[in-house]
């Protein structure tokens, strides 16, 4: 199944890579479950983090050919997307790391 939305661990490394949280289009549990809102339980605590979907992370992404970007590494990624054993959420996470670690894409401080 493919998933709509990165999990906790892929969100808080964004965040950590320069990801702006504010930019993030939703809330995710640790569980993986995925709402455009905060998530609370039962008893009213928020349980929820900032995360994206696929849709809201290719809007992260440089408006520029990638090709011009990184031309390698934008192969492989347009491969995932052709791959059924690759998640496209997955791939795109990959591709956002890369940028953000390249300085390819923009960061909270620049």
């Amino acid at each position: 199944m493919n998933k709509i939305a990165l999990d906790k661990k892929q969100a808080e490394e964004l965040i950590e890579l320069g990801l702006d949280p504010n930019t993030a289009d939703g809330y995710v549990t640790d569980e993986g479950a995925f709402a455009t809102f905060p998530i609370q339980d039962s008893n009213g605590q928020d349980i929820s983090h900032r995360s994206w979907s696929l849709a809201g992370l290719l809007e992260q992404m440089p408006s520029v050919s990638l090709d011009k970007l990184c031309p390698v590494y934008s192969l492989e990624f347009f491969d995932h997307f052709t791959d059924d054993n690759v998640d496209s959420v997955d791939a795109t996470f990959e591709m956002c790391c890369y940028l953000l670690k390249h300085g390819l894409m923009e960061k909270v401080n620049g």
